[in-house]
């Protein structure tokens, strides 16, 4: 316990005399983490998004009128025993009326259902993932008692697929900015490492091992990581608080939902704290490692 403490009280004093080259580099890896945290936000809300377009898109599938009621439970199941099908829900055809009469415009044509119902019933399908909707629609087209299948059409398998594109897009700059702070810290430990080569290598004559040696320089690291991460909490906390509030928590429709602030806040307060420091550890061992390569 008391080699830890030491260990932490050269760190600090390490941080304290090249004061100029800890905060340049602070304020590097907290521009690094703000950004990051932007992605993330964005990412996060494109994310849930894509979901709530993912279960709002349905295939609607009309039942032949020669298939009698009792048999469409049968039919459900086999359109259920699909590959990626998450759910099927029967619509008989009082249900298919009372939807086309709460439609805009339906009532006008309520004096068609005078004389009958002519409306088919229909399943409600919903596929896993958005990106099978497609494949799953020309499958049930063919299945005996299915007299047409259709869904929201190509607007919407583009709109997934431009989603999904933003996502993967933005988890490559999340891990190009990830590196660019690792290279910051890094390069801000060996400055010190040159400035103290001396001393490293008066603690190896001496016997001191490279763990113990390395410890300190982790440490610096760790709380460079630490001091960057404040800022971007702080924004990701009351900075987009703030913009939710300012979109009433939703992009454009009540379709688009955002991410609930405390959601995001906990996310963030736990995600950019270890990522700033994960790269400052990771970016304080690529450092030392250069002077520490040879063996005992």
């Amino acid at each position: 316990m008391n080699k830890l403490i030491t260990q932490f009280r050269t760190a600090f004093s390490n941080l304290k005399r090249n004061l100029a080259m800890t905060l340049s580099s602070s304020l590097a890896v907290m521009v690094t983490l703000t950004l990051i945290m932007f992605f993330v936000a964005v990412g996060m809300n494109i994310n849930s998004v894509s979901n709530r377009v993912d279960k709002s898109v349905e295939i609607f599938a009309q039942i032949d009128d020669i298939v009698p009621a009792d048999q469409y439970e049968e039919l459900a199941n086999k359109v259920k025993a699909l590959p990626h099908v998450a759910k099927v829900r029967i619509s008989d055809k009082e249900d298919q009326k009372r939807i086309f009469l709460k439609s805009e415009g339906g009532e006008e044509y309520r004096n068609m259902f005078e004389e009958g119902n002519p409306l088919s019933a229909a399943l409600f399908v919903e596929a896993t993932k958005g990106k099978y909707i497609t494949k799953l629609n020309n499958e049930i087209k063919h299945i005996d008692g299915i007299s047409s299948s259709q869904y929201g059409g190509e607007a919407a398998k583009e709109m997934l697929y431009s989603f999904n594109q933003m996502k993967i897009w933005g988890g490559v700059v999340v891990a190009g900015l990830a590196l660019l702070a690792l290279f910051l810290i890094s390069n801000t430990i060996e400055i010190t490492i040159n400035a103290r080569k001396d001393e490293i290598a008066i603690m190896r004559n001496v016997g001191a091992s490279n763990l113990y040696i390395k410890i300190p320089f982790m440490i610096e690291g760790m709380i460079i990581g630490l001091l960057g991460a404040i800022i971007p909490i702080l924004i990701a906390i009351f900075g987009y608080h703030a913009f939710y509030n300012m979109m009433n928590g939703i992009f454009f429709s009540n379709l688009f939902p955002m991410v609930k602030p405390a959601h995001f806040s906990v996310i963030m307060i736990f995600g950019l704290t270890g990522m700033g420091v994960l790269v400052g550890v990771i970016g304080s061992l690529l450092s030392v490692n250069k002077y520490l390569r040879w063996k005992r």
